[in-house]
């Protein structure tokens, strides 16, 4: 609202047009606009980079072959959080330690098949940020068949 006196609004006389920084001035009719291309192109490879390790987590695991957990040797950091999640899954859904389980993932998209071996037996997974370990188990994970 101007002044009656000068005429000026508040943000004027304070040399701001209200919609800006403090002191900051524009031209009229101009807007600001910040390029987001870097960061766009930046934000796009880093969903690239994290797509092909997924994918290559995935080609690792869900080879459709049984393997003993005791076998699998080092994984990623991706494949490893793929295996906990298809691991935590089959276990959720398994009646007794001695069972055989058979479980789809959440997004339906994998089968694991997951048979505990004698007890006594022992497993080590080995990561960048340390060693999961426990019972053995022989490990299936294949790809869900989505034609269906």
């Amino acid at each position: 609202m101007p002044d009656g006196a000068t005429g000026q609004t508040c943000d004027e006389a304070r040399g701001r047009d209200g919609g800006g920084e403090r002191g900051a001035r524009r031209e009229p009719g101009r807007a600001r606009v910040q390029d987001r291309d870097q960061a766009r192109r930046l934000l796009s490879a880093q969903l690239q980079e994290e797509h092909a390790q997924i994918v290559a987590a995935r080609q690792r695991l869900a080879s459709g072959r049984p393997v003993k957990l005791s076998e699998l040797g080092e994984l990623d950091p991706h494949a490893f959080g793929l295996f906990l999640a298809l691991l935590g899954e089959a276990l959720a859904a398994q009646t007794d330690p001695d069972a055989v389980v058979e479980q789809a993932s959440g997004d339906g998209l994998l089968r694991i098949r997951l048979q505990p071996l004698e007890d006594g037996s022992w497993a080590e997974v080995h990561t960048p940020a340390g060693v999961f370990a426990g019972r053995d188990h022989l490990l299936t994970i294949t790809e869900a068949d989505t034609t269906t």
